[in-house]
């Protein structure tokens, strides 16, 4: 569930819960770099699919600085359409 910080507003409900058998599969096949090449190139796609004007940008940050270490990917591809959000998060489900 993601709320309106501004009204305190319920605006969608989101389920991110794996299969579990996926989830494991998925550790085992997809190393961390793979994972970040695969969030990258949806961005590729979620920028043609807006059909966003002007130039894309695509900043990634690292830090190993344990125990807080993080990727973090931020871009302006323009959003994902909300029929889409849950998928994208929901490991294994269509």
């Amino acid at each position: 569930m993601r709320e309106d910080t501004e009204r305190g507003e319920k605006l969608f409900d989101l389920t991110a819960v794996p299969a579990k058998q996926i989830l494991r599969n998925k550790a085992n096949v997809c190393p961390p770099l793979s994972a970040i090449c695969e969030i990258i190139d949806n961005v590729f796609d979620n920028f043609d699919e807006n059909r966003k004007r002007g130039n894309l940008t695509i900043c990634v940050a690292v830090s190993t600085a344990s125990p807080n270490s993080f990727v973090r990917i931020t871009e302006n591809s323009g959003g994902v359409r909300r029929e889409k959000l849950e998928p994208l998060v929901r490991s294994g489900r269509p």
